[in-house]
């Protein structure tokens, strides 16, 4: 987590003589000078001392993604740039235009600027901070190529050749990141083909509990060049996410086929070309070629994580996995069966909901360990509130938000979270009441992109907790085993249950990687989907360290933002403009997830 700098005006600063653009101009032209003039090594009085300031780059300083933190860091990498970075110029209207923002008492001046390098054009953000000397110095710097100057993007598949199955790009699957990098492919001109095993496009949300909705809203998880229509509901159910998804295909003419199983891969060192067998439907099966192999198989395995309890086969009601879980509303004579749900995560909460609903006798949530709860009211008015801000386009919203570096995004979420908290003491209160255990120490983005769970925003469960329609159980040692009847708890109490829910989870998404592609290069592409030593994913939307082989994956938002740097890296390499992509060295640092 970042040390954050003193964010306020030094006492000879007022706020009426601040000048935004006179201040980001000069800030800007002084930089592009000491970079012309290779004089970086005494650019050190742009930047905020010590630890303080960062720079989180994609693609404009090197072939990859990187954040580098304190001035010494970040001058040394701008020295090693062979990229051709310059001609820096602030924006000058909309929302990243130069302005001095005041965010309940810390102060900075934030502004987009444009750039280019040898390869093309993309813009940034910087923020700057007045020093204890009154003079204005960066504290955060964001930069992100964002087009090639070979192409403009006219999205008319160009093939390498006439060779049917001859590809540049195989993806495989085509959930809301297939259908992302697909729908970038194909602005890029590339040839390209979604494969994916299920026989509609949206399947894979289909198959999932009834109840299930979008945990973001729609305003911040709209689809590359086909936004949401407005009267969208804010948070979207499963049907309808599953029909948007087969809209979105059909309606931007991606290359998909349905019902492929993918299998026997392998790689030619010589050729740099990937052979991989279709199986498709009357065992029809075909090999095929490509230079570039993009697994989109989410950011968790779809392996779910079932304990293995003693006496479960004595057990007499039944047992299963949120995975498998459809709707309560299914199973025969509810009212008189008791349920029991084991874990707290979203899936528990979801699905226990889902049985007050249909009518059940008891339902029973079993807590381990405390959780970050928040309502959806404090949720979208704290943390995604930048996308829903009038004047801010997506696009600006998206340059925004992911300016900040995640060490810096941690510290500032851990003050909105007690925020949040704050917000939400009407319910809070009630349900600690009830048994249920608040984690109220860690922000809610660490349990969002660093646990990938133990946390919930409240769908409505949080109302039923606190009046008690779904009953808290805690028990930190878990479970001991099965009885005939129902569970006993390794602290001895014995529960009554007809129906258990395991809701425990799935297996990382580390082990698709090896499931599809094998242990060897699995091992090449390191601890994908960790951070590394500099805070950024190891191998999602960028080089894994196997040569062609990417990963795209993430939220909603997520997938939008990062399709297209994960298109731009690939079309670069097919247009000769990355020429070392073959050769470079991999920092095995980057490899590794960070201690």
């Amino acid at each position: 987590m970042a040390s954050l700098p003193h964010l306020s005006l030094h006492p000879d600063t007022t706020k009426e003589e601040i000048d935004p653009t006179r201040i980001v101009t000069q800030w800007l032209s002084s930089l592009e000078t000491q970079l012309k003039d290779a004089t970086t090594s005494t650019a050190s009085n742009l930047f905020l001392p010590s630890d303080l300031p960062y720079w989180r780059d994609i693609l404009a300083l090197s072939w990859d993604w990187s954040t580098k933190k304190s001035s010494q860091d970040i001058l040394s990498h701008l020295s090693s740039s062979t990229q051709g970075f310059g001609v820096l110029e602030a924006v000058t209207k909309g929302a990243l235009q130069p302005a001095l923002v005041d965010l309940e008492g810390a102060v900075w001046i934030q502004s987009g600027f444009t750039f280019r390098n040898r390869f093309g054009q993309g813009r940034g953000l910087v923020r700057l901070v007045n020093g204890d000397d009154g003079e204005w110095r960066a504290w955060t710097v964001f930069t992100q190529l964002e087009g090639l100057d070979d192409y403009q993007g006219t999205g008319k598949v160009v093939p390498p050749g006439d060779e049917q199955d001859e590809y540049q790009v195989l993806v495989i699957g085509a959930g809301q990141s297939g259908l992302a990098i697909g729908a970038h492919l194909q602005h890029q001109g590339l040839k390209y083909l979604v494969v994916d095993k299920n026989h509609r496009v949206g399947d894979s949300w289909r198959a999932r509990y009834e109840s299930i909705t979008t945990h973001t809203p729609t305003y911040s998880d709209h689809y590359p060049f086909l936004p949401y229509p407005d009267d969208f509901p804010q948070w979207l159910g499963r049907d309808r996410i599953a029909d948007w998804q087969e809209y979105y295909a059909k309606t931007m003419e991606l290359n998909i086929e349905l019902a492929i199983r993918a299998e026997v891969f392998k790689y030619d060192e010589t050729s740099k070309k990937y052979t991989i067998h279709l199986h498709g439907p009357n065992n029809n099966t075909r090999a095929i070629h490509c230079t570039h192999l993009i697994l989109a198989a989410g950011m968790f395995s779809p392996k779910p994580i079932v304990p293995s309890l003693p006496n479960q086969d004595t057990f007499t009601g039944s047992v299963h996995h949120t995975s498998q879980h459809t709707s309560a509303s299914k199973i025969p004579n509810l009212s008189s069966k008791n349920v029991l749900c084991i874990g707290s995560g979203t899936s528990s909460h979801d699905i226990a909901q889902d049985f007050v609903h249909a009518g059940a006798k008891s339902v029973t949530m079993l807590q381990r360990t405390p959780i970050v709860t928040v309502t959806r009211t404090s949720y979208i008015t704290t943390q995604m509130g930048l996308w829903n801000t009038p004047g801010i386009s997506t696009a600006e919203a998206d340059i925004l938000g992911n300016s900040f570096p995640f060490p810096i995004i941690r510290a500032l979420n851990l003050p909105a979270t007690k925020k949040m908290n704050e917000m939400d003491t009407h319910l809070l209160e009630p349900m600690q009441e009830k048994g249920y255990r608040v984690l109220k120490d860690v922000g809610l983005v660490d349990q969002q992109f660093l646990k990938g769970g133990r946390f919930y925003i409240d769908q409505g469960a949080c109302e039923m907790i606190a009046d008690g329609r779904i009953k808290i159980l805690n028990c930190e040692a878990g479970i001991e085993k099965f009885t005939s009847n129902g569970l006993r708890l390794a602290d001895g109490r014995e529960l009554e249950a007809d129906i258990v829910v395991f809701g425990t989870g799935f297996e990382l998404m580390e082990h698709v990687v090896e499931q599809i592609m094998g242990s060897a290069i699995k091992e090449k592409v390191g601890d994908i989907g960790h951070l590394d030593s500099e805070a950024e994913r190891i191998g999602w939307w960028r080089p894994t360290g196997m040569p062609g082989l990417w990963y795209m994956t993430g939220s909603f938002l997520w997938t939008r933002t990062f399709s297209s740097v994960l298109a731009l890296q690939i079309a670069a390499v097919e247009r000769g403009l990355n020429s070392g992509y073959y050769t470079q060295e991999t920092d095995g640092r980057l490899r590794r997830k960070a201690d």
